[in-house]
């Protein structure tokens, strides 16, 4: 009997046993179901998270509501499901095709990377772009045309967004043009192009909107926001090096502070009150700082910095090289023949005067002579401030360079058919505009550049034309008539993107607008 008990005890403990294996391995089974179960969610999640990215940047990228350069169309955001995505953009050098990077994340980490190229035929260049407008009306011969035939490229004639409306207008495609010698109407491959961006800078430069623009333009000329360029030399300078009135230059390159002279060899030179110069003046590698300047005759600086409190006025020839002019409170006139060359001049509370030069056929050259590039481009900025508009006002042909002016500006035909800029040296024009500023051209100048405008109340351009592009977010109704033009020109275009190539995108021609291709996605990992 003991011995079945025994028995009976071992194959109960046995069995036991078995049992206890059976449930830690069902427990193991369950467990590990478990794990595999959420990591396949946790990897869907991630999956479509990666595809919802692609998809959202396929219709912003076809729809032009970005710019895909320099990870413009890209974006971060958390997923109501779960997990987030991450989206990464650039584009090849001509602008045309777009490459997406989506990168999903599940719930509790891990993720899933696709990939995908999108090409379009397609450009954000045309003859003009106009978002936020109200009213639209060509009459006359007026005509915004996007056919460059001479460089063979074809642009859209209007880009549009935001509203605008049209009135009377009569649409022309490059290849059916009914008058080649007297255009009418939106001429472009599309005439008409919609979009759904809000703000023109998102189309041809490389910041999503105008302030960001602004900014930068802005630490180009002087960061952070103009204080620190304008401040006077520091109180460490010789005592030969300072003038506590008007200073004045009648012979050779000697300072005059009354009847004591200073220097000639200071590295800083502060005169408090104004400084004349009457003949001819140089500074190479130094830095003056005067309540104002008048110069009468002929000023070359060279590496060097000048810093006027108030108004400045080149009455003579000055010559520029790699070199800033900086006014507080004030205008500036260059009132004479000007070779500006990577130069900066700018104001804070003023506005920026390009006066005739004695009949001369250039008043500035922005360039320095020299051909435009990226390196010899001069920036001018009229940023108005608190106490003056920032206006600029071209009474005599300018050409090269960046000009920015908060307050508008006035082109002045002089002389006849002159022209703004030309086909090798064209000149960029951006402003801020702020309540009720306008563009007015007159005359029969010829623009050869961008303007590129925001909030703009009023733009007149009579019988000129504009041979670039013009570009502007927030319209009021404008008006446009006579024999003017603006006309896309992709060779003006090209010539600003190569001089300006960290600002404006790569200009292309459209061959077939509003078809894009959309290359099959990869999954990457």
């Amino acid at each position: 009997m003991k011995s079945q008990r025994g028995y009976t005890l071992i194959t109960t403990i046995l069995i036991m046993v078995i049992l206890f294996v059976i449930g830690v391995a069902g427990a193991m089974l369950i467990y590990y179901g478990n794990l595999t179960s959420g990591a396949m969610i946790n990897y869907s999640k991630a999956y479509y998270n990666a595809d919802y990215g692609i998809q959202k940047a396929i219709y912003n990228v076809s729809n032009m509501l970005c710019n895909c350069q320099n990870d413009g169309c890209g974006f971060t955001k958390t997923m109501l499901a779960g997990g987030s995505v991450n989206v990464y953009t650039t584009s090849d050098s001509n602008g045309k095709t777009c490459f997406v990077e989506s990168i999903g994340t599940g719930q509790t980490g891990g993720y899933v990377a696709k990939a995908i190229a999108i090409s379009g035929n397609t450009s954000n260049w045309g003859a003009a772009g106009m978002l936020n407008g109200i009213n639209l009306n060509l009459f006359g011969s007026m005509s915004i045309n996007g056919c460059d035939l001479q460089n063979s490229c074809e642009a859209a004639g209007l880009i549009a967004g935001g509203g605008m409306y049209l009135s009377n207008v009569n649409l022309q495609t490059c290849n059916n043009i009914q008058n080649p010698n007297n255009p009418k109407g939106l001429l472009g491959s599309p005439p008409l192009q919609q979009t759904g961006a809000t703000d023109v800078s998102s189309l041809i430069t490389q910041f999503q909107n105008f302030s960001n623009l602004e900014n930068y333009l802005q630490t180009l000329a002087c960061p952070p926001n103009g204080s620190s360029c304008l401040n006077p030399p520091s109180n460490n300078i010789p005592s030969n090096c300072i003038c506590n009135g008007s200073a004045y230059v009648n012979s050779g390159n000697i300072i005059m502070c009354g009847n004591q002279q200073l220097s000639n060899s200071c590295s800083t030179y502060y005169i408090n009150g104004a400084f004349n110069i009457n003949t001819n003046f140089n500074l190479t590698n130094q830095t003056l700082y005067a309540t104002a300047i008048n110069s009468n005759n002929n000023l070359t600086l060279q590496n060097s910095k000048i810093i006027s409190n108030g108004a400045t006025n080149i009455n003579g020839s000055i010559t520029a090289t790699n070199s800033q002019i900086y006014i507080q409170n004030g205008s500036i006139g260059f009132n004479s023949y000007s070779q500006l060359q990577g130069s900066i001049v700018y104001v804070q509370n003023g506005d920026v005067y390009f006066n005739t030069a004695n009949g001369q056929n250039v008043t500035a050259d922005l360039c320095g002579g020299q051909t435009c590039n990226s390196s010899v481009e001069s920036i001018v900025f009229a940023g108005g401030g608190s106490l003056g508009a920032g206006a600029v006002f071209v009474n005599g042909p300018i050409q090269g360079g960046l000009i920015y002016g908060d307050g508008g500006i006035t082109i002045n035909g002089v002389n006849g058919n002159r022209s703004i800029g030309t086909s090798t040296e064209p000149v960029v024009y951006v402003s801020n505009l702020g309540t009720n500023a306008n563009i007015n051209m007159s005359g029969t100048t010829q623009f050869n550049g961008l303007i590129l405008a925001n909030n703009l109340a009023s733009f007149n351009i009579g019988n000129n034309s504009i041979n670039g592009a013009f570009y502007v977010t927030n319209t009021a109704n404008l008006n446009i008539g006579g024999n003017a033009s603006i006309n896309f020109n992709y060779a003006i275009l090209s010539e600003i993107y190569n001089a300006f190539p960290n600002i404006f995108n790569p200009v292309a021609c459209n061959g077939n607008p509003n078809q894009w291709a959309v290359f099959n996605t990869s999954t990457l990992y």
